[in-house]
């Protein structure tokens, strides 16, 4: 398979990622919540409603984490009480600012 991939250029060219994994790697994650002063605070922080607005970086972030306020509800069934939304971290190894451990 890896002889074919690096012969047939319909494949791209993947080495600038598959040979340097940890300089190239990013974590992302979901959340759940069962109340609403987050959203509640990052649509004051951004101007942006969810669903209305794109990423949010913060740009002190040690991991230079991003987030998402998707429209709500985001998944079919999802309860009236329930907010979800999604993020990622471009530099999991490192230790955050506020949590001392690595997002990895």
């Amino acid at each position: 398979m890896g002889e074919t991939r690096q012969k047939n250029p319909e494949f791209g060219r993947p080495a600038p990622f598959d040979n340097h994994v940890d300089e190239s790697k990013w974590e992302s994650f979901t959340v759940t919540l069962n109340d609403p002063i987050f959203f509640n605070l990052m649509e004051k922080f951004s101007g942006n409603k969810p669903g209305t607005g794109g990423l949010v970086t913060f740009k002190d972030s040690n991991w230079l984490m991003s987030i998402v306020l998707a429209y709500q509800p985001h998944f079919l069934n999802q309860p009236e009480n329930v907010q979800v939304f999604w993020g990622y971290g471009l530099f999991p190894d490192k230790k955050g600012n506020y949590v001392e451990k690595n997002m990895s």
